[in-house]
């Protein structure tokens, strides 16, 4: 018999300490592993799950434990078990004995099977959150062009279409950028003021999301309102009575040539960080904040004369007082592997000082004495133009209410999409300026981060003519076929190309050569052998089992594709490419059973699940490719609208007996060359 004793140890301060139990030298060929662990007091370990079976022997000491958002006292002789992928944490709720205990935990593939499908099932019925989508509001200095779309604007669209039909309540949030010197040289150039300028800006940013279909349920207006003007002035107020906004002394940039100060695109420079080109405050390559006074080699944007660094006094976002709710928030968001790289950079240094006021001739004033003529900037402004939208929103509904109560009656998920340049805004100091001025009441859930779109391998660029504007190219070639290509080649997880002949290819071989050709076949099969009649399903094949298998993967597979903790355009293009062509193969098989003079049910049966999965792929597309899916659905006599359409879970037949014969039509416009 070999023994190990349970020696009792000293533990440090909110920490954990570990004793390996097995395996070890005495007990090498341990089918589980065990260790002793002692909890110090007060002390809580993270919330996580794992793919392993474990079970808890309490030894000494009192703790909470939280399973799945469960919460239960437990203490010496409790035991504990818990199954693979239950999300689980334990505190230790003594201020003076450490929580003692031995855990156990070995593989079970069948519990780990178990484990996932209770999950699944779990996400599928957890929808009465309210869903809030939140694309970067554009700035209205120029139009949309398609680098735009492929990111926050096109992948918002497609998540909001998507979860409306999976039943939860969704809305997406729109409208302009606070207020920015961006708008300001614009307004310049244009010899129109910074209200009249951004105004005209923004009827062109509409306009473009109008023709390419994409919608949203509230729009900020780019001149202030009074709710919004009252709301911003009461962020800060309240920002400057918690000490979380400082007034002090600060280096910016002057123009000794023109006797100015400049701030934010006015200057540019070298970044402190990776060295590339960077404005005041912001860097497009490593996604940075940087103060005014760190900017290296810090020029005039418009003339390249050399700026002088002079002391400046206004106020400050003090970040590091807020490091404890980013740190939270770091914790329990939904976060690509890329914002936790750069969050974990951001917090391993001592977070700095935001200048959130500049000089500026409009803008939210500052009703404080000897800075008349100080503006807020646009960075302080993202809480109150969300807390505005999210008020039209309550103001839209049958019984009115302000934002807060709005948000205080509902669970509510928020799920920001963004460039990555644009990292620090939305993953540092949107979640700090929330938690600064309503602390949990709202907080982003998921955050959907892309990378640059590029035009035939370049960065696009309105100064050198090198763009494609979104409103040109789907009034050339359609909204679908648009949506359907930049969802394709939508920058997810790095940089991603444009190319107008693979566009033209794509829709060509692709959307005309597969999902158009689909479509015929199928009608000619429905028309040739049943007289356009949908027939009832009979017997079924092999080759029935195996296709409504992959059609049924296939729905599992989108359907996760569009989740907002995983969503991807990208790969629900490429699932339901592939899917249409297996359907292809599928009716091309089966179709010798039609000619046979004595016609085999089960020929019916497949002609039946080809329909059913043209309906089907009309609504896994439906977010993608909002026209196409509605013809279809039309031609198959199915209703399309809105309030009658749910995600296919499970696909359903269409009604025997039913007379079809429109679905051979042209479903995209032709290119300019098939013109």
């Amino acid at each position: 018999m070999i023994t190990e004793s349970l020696i009792p140890v000293q533990v440090e301060p909110q920490s954990i300490a570990r004793r390996v139990l097995v395996p070890s030298d005495k007990f090498p060929e341990a089918p589980l592993n065990c260790h002793v662990l002692h909890l110090a007091p007060g002390a809580r370990t993270a919330t996580h799950n794992h793919h392993d079976c474990e079970l808890w022997l309490i030894i000494a000491g009192r703790g909470e434990l939280i399973v799945d958002g469960q919460r239960r006292t437990i203490g010496a002789g409790d035991v504990v078990q818990l199954e693979p992928l239950m999300c689980h944490e334990i505190a230790n709720l003594s201020a003076t004995e450490p929580l003692t205990f031995v855990t156990a935990w070995w593989v079970d593939p069948e519990a780990l099977r178990q484990g996932y499908l209770r999950n699944i099932q779990s996400e599928t019925h957890a929808s009465e959150a309210v869903h809030l989508i939140l694309p970067a509001f554009p700035t209205p200095n120029g139009n949309l062009h398609i680098g735009h779309l492929s990111g926050p604007y096109l992948g918002a669209d497609v998540l909001r279409r998507a979860l409306r039909l999976f039943g939860t309540s969704t809305y997406t949030l729109n409208g302009s950028l606070g207020h920015t010197n961006y708008i300001a040289v614009a307004a310049k150039r244009r010899g129109e003021s910074y209200y009249d300028a951004a105004e005209h800006f923004t009827g062109m940013i509409k306009h473009t999301l109008d023709r390419v279909d994409i919608e949203y349920d509230t729009f900020v207006e780019p001149r202030p309102s009074a709710h919004y003007h009252a709301l911003t002035a009461d962020i800060f107020a309240s920002f400057v009575k918690r000490g979380l906004v400082i007034q002090r002394c600060g280096a910016v940039h002057y123009d000794p040539a023109r006797d100015r100060f400049l701030f934010e695109a006015q200057v540019t420079g070298s970044c402190p960080y990776c060295g590339a080109d960077a404005s005041a405050n912001d860097c497009e390559n490593c996604g940075r904040f940087h103060d005014d006074g760190e900017l290296i080699d810090g020029r005039c944007a418009v003339t390249g004369q050399a700026l002088e660094l002079v002391p400046f006094e206004r106020f400050y976002l003090s970040l590091e007082r807020l490091r404890p709710a980013l740190e939270d928030f770091r914790a329990a968001a939904f976060l690509p592997a890329e914002l936790k790289r750069f969050m974990d950079w951001i917090l391993s240094d001592t977070l700095p000082d935001i200048g959130i006021t500049h000089l500026a001739d409009y803008g939210i004033e500052l009703d404080i004495p000897g800075f008349e003529h100080q503006r807020l900037n646009m960075t302080f402004e993202h809480a109150g133009r969300l807390f505005t939208a999210i008020e039209q929103l309550a103001n839209a509904t049958e019984h009115p209410q302000g934002w807060r109560a709005w948000l205080e009656t509902r669970t509510v998920k928020l799920i920001p999409f963004f460039g990555f340049d644009n990292s620090y805004m939305r993953a540092i100091l949107f979640p700090a300026l929330l938690f600064g001025y309503c602390e949990k009441l709202i907080q982003p859930y998921a955050l959907a981060l892309n990378y640059f779109y590029l035009l035939d391998h370049q960065k696009f660029s309105t100064s050198r003519n090198h763009a494609i504007w979104g409103d040109e190219l789907a009034a050339q070639y359609g909204p679908d076929a648009t949506r359907f290509y930049l969802s394709l080649t939508r920058p997810e997880t790095q940089e991603t190309n444009f190319s107008l002949p693979m566009f033209e290819a794509t829709i060509r071989d692709l959307l005309v050569g597969q999902w158009q050709a689909w479509a015929a076949e199928i009608q000619d099969r429905l028309s040739s052998h049943f007289n356009a009649v949908v027939p009832e399903a009979g017997p079924w094949s092999l080759q029935a089992y195996r296709f409504y298998d992959d059609l049924l993967q296939t729905c599992s597979r989108v359907k996760h594709a569009y989740m907002p903790e995983t969503f991807s355009t990208t790969r629900a293009c490429r699932e339901l490419n592939h899917f249409v062509e297996l359907a292809r193969r599928f009716g091309h098989e089966t179709e010798p059973l039609n000619h046979i003079a004595a016609r085999p049910r089960e020929a019916e049966t497949h002609l039946a699940l080809e329909m059913m999965a043209l309906r089907t792929v009309a609504l896994m597309v439906m977010p993608m490719m909002p026209r196409f899916a509605k013809t279809v659905l039309d031609a198959l006599g199915e209703a399309s609208g809105a309030d009658a359409l749910s995600w296919p879970d499970p696909p359903m037949f269409i009604a025997p007996g039913r007379r079809v014969d429109g679905l051979i039509r042209h479903y995209f416009q032709p290119t300019p060359s098939e013109r």
